[in-house]
């Protein structure tokens, strides 16, 4: 019979995330059990259970599943240490316009630490901050040497970036490695040393060096609010669509797997696209 873990391989999950996953599926057993509170952080093992048991018709994962969905909070959701999770605001997941972008770069292209070549790796592909962080040294050399870096996107989804040549951002945290003589994965040994990042185990020492690394050149370049590592995605996809105005293309460039999730992200380009459109109808510009 097919169990859990060999069902999140045949889908192809990072060997990391099946791992995670088949632990927090563990912890909503236990929830489940004592009739607890279960966290929102945890919806997206529960869709998989979902998925399992449909699948394999296993239904102790749909029953399981069932369950933790009653158990699930009404009204607000739980963070990962418990109590209420905090809102952020719009405008800080908004993406940022042209101005403090540059700015921003201009800063961050400065910074010769491997925080800094994270961050400018992000800027320039639009990558998740925990796909750089996991990508290993060695893939990341041969990547460089061959102008292609392969990587494994959330989900395990395979993913190639074209290097940007002599000075691009990928020789530049290369390099940086480098300079700190790391081996074995780029989290452990050339950002934050001794940490490593997984679903469960909430923000890590490494994300936290790259997320201070991010606020400072932010203050820096005079960005007033608040600024996560996510923040830079967006702003990625929305320059990205308003330069193709093609959404399968933009979909693509950030490894999504579905192009409503792309949308979301290109929600905040629309209203200019609408205003741009009803010009035209009018035969106005």
């Amino acid at each position: 019979m097919t169990t859990f873990a060999d069902w999140l391989s045949s889908k192809n999950y990072a060997q990391s995330t099946a791992r995670a996953t088949v632990r927090e599926a563990r912890q909503i057993e236990q929830l489940v059990l004592h009739r607890a509170p279960v966290r929102s952080s945890l919806m997206q093992t529960i869709r998989r259970m979902e998925a399992f048991s449909e699948e394999s018709g296993n239904t102790s994962y749909a029953a399981l599943a069932q369950s933790a969905r009653r158990l699930l909070p009404v009204g607000g959701a739980l963070g990962r240490f418990g109590g209420r999770a905090a809102k952020r605001k719009v405008e800080e997941s908004r993406g940022l316009d042209d101005a403090p972008w540059a700015q921003l770069e201009a800063s961050v292209v400065g910074d010769t630490t491997c925080e800094g070549r994270v961050v400018l790796v992000m800027m320039r592909t639009g990558m998740r901050v925990s796909d750089v962080l996991r990508l290993p040294i060695q893939d990341l050399y041969r990547g460089v040497e061959r102008g292609r870096v392969h990587c494994v996107l959330k989900g395990g989804k395979p993913f190639e970036v074209l290097c940007d040549g002599a000075g691009g951002a990928w020789e530049l945290l290369a390099d940086a490695v480098r300079d700190a003589r790391s081996h074995g994965p780029l989290v452990a040994h050339a950002v934050s040393p001794g940490t490593h990042v997984t679903s469960v185990e909430g923000a890590s020492g490494a994300y936290q060096a790259v997320r201070r690394c991010l606020q400072k050149h932010a203050n820096a370049a005079g960005v007033d609010s608040r600024i996560y590592t996510h923040r830079l995605r967006r702003t990625v996809g929305v320059r990205a669509y308003r330069a193709t105005e093609d959404v399968l293309a933009v979909r693509d460039l950030l490894g999504h797997s579905k192009s409503r999730t792309t949308e979301v992200y290109l929600s905040e380009a629309r209203p200019e696209r609408v205003s741009e459109l009803q010009k035209k109808l009018r035969g106005v510009g």
